[in-house]
């Protein structure tokens, strides 16, 4: 996890939100430094252990075979892709019933699953 990790910032202003209402969203720009860097360290500290344990990927590409996978506010998942010239491309990662495997036949094979969530 680099100390740029978006993800770190993120999640110390979801803790503030959710520590001190809906209201805080707004004020984390006039939060008092030391607070505002206190929920900053604590934030990276938890990031830290969740990699650490498996629960959350590192921020950092594993190798260059690697593509990141995101998911956004309203829980749709994208792939990054990846084109020459670079760019920040991304493409949409859409079910299809055509492409469904057993879920019990892949873990009978070594497949590790992990739960980040559920659709709408």
């Amino acid at each position: 996890m680099t100390s740029t990790d978006p993800r770190v910032l993120q999640l110390a202003e979801a803790r503030y939100r959710n520590g001190y209402g809906a209201w805080a969203a707004d004020a984390w720009d006039n939060l008092d430094a030391a607070l505002r860097q206190h929920l900053i360290g604590e934030a990276a500290a938890w990031l830290k252990a969740a990699v650490a344990a498996g629960l959350m990927p590192s921020a950092e590409r594993p190798s260059p075979e690697h593509d990141a996978v995101y998911v956004d506010d309203e829980g749709y998942l994208y792939a990054e892709y990846r084109t020459v010239p670079e760019s920040d491309s991304v493409v949409r990662l859409v079910w299809a019933r055509e492409q469904a495997e057993s879920k019990r036949a892949l873990e009978e094979h070594g497949a590790q699953f992990r739960l980040i969530g559920w659709s709408t």
